[in-house]
């Protein structure tokens, strides 16, 4: 009984991120602000690639991250939210990005 629940549960997964939609933002350009993802919507799993020409760190978090708070992508790095068995609001996920920066987006869903 138990390893026919993990198959089962390990085939939802394989169907969940096989058929997923990604989606990519065009780049977000700092304003020395933080900045939803995205206005609304949900995703399965967030990355967020900073880049490689930046003179600062990306920030990612809540709508409380600034230059000293939240998740620090280098430039030329990057960071991914995994799927978790849920679903990410990206109007509840912010990145700050100094003015002159830029930072890349996609997600799934």
């Amino acid at each position: 009984m138990r390893q026919s629940m993990r198959i089962i549960l390990g085939a939802v997964l394989l169907a969940a991120l096989l058929f997923a939609t990604v989606t990519t933002r065009t780049e977000i350009s700092g304003t020395s602000a933080a900045v939803p993802i995205a206005s609304s919507g949900v995703a399965v799993w967030v990355q967020v690639i900073a880049d490689p020409n930046n003179a600062n760190a990306v920030r990612l978090g809540d709508s409380t991250v600034s230059t000293t708070v939240g998740a620090r992508v280098a430039p030329g790095g990057g960071l991914m939210l995994p799927y978790k068995g849920d679903q990410y609001s990206l109007a509840q996920i912010y990145v700050y990005v100094v003015t002159g920066d830029k930072v890349s987006v996609l997600w799934a869903n």
